[in-house]
């Protein structure tokens, strides 16, 4: 996580920025902490430029959600075939994966080989 801080002059605004980035392991729901600290007497702690003594800190807890949506897909071919190959060569085929959603698309593939005697 990123922290950084700062100084907001009187009736000034700052608008602070959260980003998610999203992957399989990351969380959909994480908190983090605010502090706020206001005085009417701050003074620069000596030897320092930036820190402040305060009279009065506010810690708020906030949350934040991801809202990850579902994967809408279609996969036309229903087997892959290959058919008559040679034993101890190299055998390739392909297959397609359409993704026909708005949200990204995470895929694996396993293969597993069923053999009759």
């Amino acid at each position: 996580m990123f922290f950084f801080k700062g100084v907001i002059e009187p009736y000034q605004t700052i608008d602070c920025e959260v980003v998610w980035y999203g992957s399989t392991q990351a969380p959909l729901e994480n908190f983090f902490t605010l502090n706020i600290f206001s005085t009417s007497e701050s003074r620069k702690i000596s030897g320092t430029n930036s820190s402040l003594i305060s009279n009065n800190e506010t810690t708020l807890t906030l949350q934040c959600i991801a809202q990850v949506g579902k994967a809408k897909f279609k996969i036309p071919e229903k087997r892959v075939n290959f058919g008559s190959i040679p034993i101890n060569m190299t055998s390739k085929k392909s297959f397609t994966i359409i993704n026909e959603g708005t949200n990204h698309l995470f895929y694996q593939v396993d293969i597993f080989f069923i053999i009759n005697f």
